[in-house]
């Protein structure tokens, strides 16, 4: 099933234009001379180290000494560098976008926490205005870097207590926040953490386990639909931490959590998550189907084993019928709740009408392969055609 997942076309739902840079975060390194990975440091930036410390070089060397494919590639900046407690911080990025962590603890051991694309080629100089550009936070062993322009941002991380969603208060020390609550345990390790602002607005990070963040900022709308699959009555923006409840925790949850590649940089800004289905399988595990709003709109499929990502060509918040092979091999198309009829013609002549918005076709001695010239349509109460994904 895999396999015929990553068939797909790759689509990445991450800004390319990620800053990196700004007053007090971005160190510009000097004396390259013919290290091919120099490194320097703004002793105004260090954030409570010594600019003449040891760990810079020791961050540098521990990054050098990762598997090929994971080491720096010309010159690298600190992105970030903070004493937090007994333990020293350090966040690199190299200059093909590639960053790290590198973490020195009290007993003078060090390690770097892990090394993933996730900002942009250092291509301009001097470095981009983060003033114009959007902040990102990554995760730190078990706290955050929360990158805020805040002097002192109220944070709060969100937890799943029950029926109810806790928030807990957490502290930042020279940006580092040192341990941030996981959701809850179905949620993979995933953290959310809301930054209070002043003018009364709030900025939700969104933290992938063990890496960087997905979203820094959540400007808009979450709508789940309800215990019968209707969509709420009155879609209201996010704008407090009273908006975010179970089943909007939920939603981020599951984008956060989403094992796929396609997911491989930073959402800094998120617009939307529409939940457009959700319900069971024919092997009997939980579905839903999302609607993701970003720079780029994509689908989101979560099987809860696979998940599976389509792009789209435009707002698909409504409308929308999406179809694909489960582990199972049925042919599943499911739809938004104004889908009101399903057509399915499969390549061994077999046509299927269905009233309702859901409808799982075993495949039989249909190959998944074959099966792919399927031809799928919907259509909405009024009889009219909707958008049916993949195209």
């Amino acid at each position: 099933m895999r396999d015929f997942i990553r068939r797909w076309p790759v689509v990445l739902v991450a800004i390319a234009g990620l800053a990196v840079g700004s007053v007090g975060t971005w160190l510009v390194l000097g004396a390259r001379g013919e290290d091919p990975n120099p490194i320097g440091v703004d002793e105004s930036a260090a954030n409570g180290l010594d600019a003449d410390s040891d760990v810079f070089a020791l961050a540098r060397e521990a990054w050098r000494a990762r598997p090929a494919t994971e080491r720096p590639r010309g010159e690298i900046s600190v992105l970030h560098a903070a004493r937090v407690g007994e333990r020293e911080v350090v966040v690199l990025i190299d200059a093909t976008g590639l960053g790290t962590v590198y973490e020195r603890r009290a007993d003078g051991s060090g390690a770097i926490l892990w090394v993933e694309l996730f900002g942009r080629a250092l291509d301009t100089t001097p470095p981009v205005d983060r003033e114009r550009t959007e902040a990102m936070s990554l995760v730190v062993g078990d706290g955050a870097w929360i990158d805020t322009r805040a002097e002192n941002p109220q944070l709060d991380a969100a937890v799943l207590a029950g029926d109810e969603v806790r928030w807990e208060r957490v502290t930042a020390e020279n940006g580092i926040v040192p341990r941030v609550p996981a959701m809850g345990p179905d949620s993979c390790g995933a953290k959310v953490v809301a930054e209070q602002r002043g003018n009364g607005a709030v900025r939700f990070h969104l933290l992938r386990p063990q890496q960087s963040n997905v979203g820094t900022n959540l400007n808009a709308y979450l709508s789940p639909l309800d215990a019968a699959g209707r969509r709420p009555a009155d879609e209201r923006p996010v704008r407090s931490l009273g908006d975010i409840g179970v089943a909007e925790l939920r939603l981020l949850s599951q984008l956060t959590c989403a094992d796929s590649a396609e997911f491989d940089r930073p959402i800094p800004l998120l617009f939307a998550i529409t939940e457009l289905w959700h319900g069971t399988l024919p092997g009997g595990q939980q579905a839903s189907v999302l609607a993701i709003s970003a720079s780029r709109d994509t689908v989101l499929v979560d099987t809860g084993a696979d998940t599976l990502v389509m792009p789209t060509s435009g707002s698909v918040r409504s409308n929308t019928a999406v179809w694909w092979f489960d582990q199972h091999d049925w042919l599943v198309v499911a739809g938004s709740p104004e889908v009101a009829r399903i057509d399915v013609t499969l390549p061994d002549g077999r046509r299927i009408t269905h009233p309702g918005r859901f409808l799982a076709v075993e495949l039989g001695e249909l190959s998944s392969s074959r099966a792919r010239a399927a031809r799928i349509g919907a259509v909405n109460s009024d009889g009219l055609p909707v958008t049916v994904l993949p195209h």
